[in-house]
Order: structure tokens, then C-alpha cells, then sequence
């Protein structure tokens, strides 16, 4: 597992974003790999497919000439709705992993997040 938040953590320095150093640091193997079940989940494909359109739709819109600042607006408010609904589902799958974790596993989790600077991520932010 610790080799998935190497990974994750250099995605997100190349991106620019603060990174954590180890969530999981003093969780059981188990506390680990289904929080990492939760974070590496992706959509189902259904929802990628809408999602990749959406951002399609929002660059060709973009580019054409002349710009239509209301078709500009549609598509961006479509791609925040589709990203609204990638976000909750990323939110369920991690408020279940944190769910399914021991006593002891969450009090490890939590103490690796509060040594963490505000708004540090596990990996680079749609």
C-alpha cells in the first residue's frame, strides 16, 4: 500500500498540491488497504464517459469563433454537475472506508491527518 501513496503523492507534487506525508502511517494492513480501495476508486464508466464529453464539450466551446459566453456557461455548469457527482461518490466510498475501519485504525488515521497542513490531499484535485 505504501507504494499506492508514493504514487499518489508525486502525481500530486507534480500537479502542484500539498501532499501528505503518511495517512496511513500506524494503521493495520487491513485499515490500510480499504482506505486505499477508497481513494484509488474510480467512477464507473458510465460516469467517466459523461464526464470526459462534458470536458469536451466546455474545451470545444472554447475555441470556436466566435465565443458564445452563454454556450460557455452551459457547458462549464454541465461539467460541474458531472464533477459534483464524481465528488459525492468519491466522498461515499471514503466515508465507508472510514466506516469499515477498527477503533484503533481511526484513531491512527486521525493522528496522521492532524500532523498534515489544512488542505493537504492524497493525490492531485480534479
Amino acid at each position: 500500500m505504501r507504494g499506492v501513496f508514493v504514487a499518489l503523492a508525486m502525481l500530486a507534487a507534480s500537479a502542484g498540491a500539498q501532499v501528505l506525508a503518511d495517512p496511513f502511517q500506524g494503521m493495520s494492513p487491513q485499515g490500510r488497504a480499504a482506505l486505499s480501495r477508497a481513494v484509488l476508486a474510480g467512477p464507473d464508466a458510465e460516469l467517466e464517459r459523461r464526464y470526459r464529453a462534458a470536458r469536451e464539450r466546455v474545451l470545444d466551446v472554447l475555441v470556436a469563433e466566435p465565443l458564445d459566453r452563454a454556450a460557455l456557461a452551459a457547458a462549464v455548469a454541465a461539467l460541474a454537475q458531472v464533477n459534483d457527482e464524481l465528488m459525492r461518490r468519491r466522498r461515499e466510498a471514503l466515508v465507508d472506508a472510514l466506516a469499515s475501519l477498527s477503533a484503533a485504525d481511526r484513531r491512527a488515521f486521525a493522528e496522521a491527518s492532524r500532523r498534515q497542513p489544512p488542505g493537504a490531499t492524497l493525490g492531485p484535485r480534479p
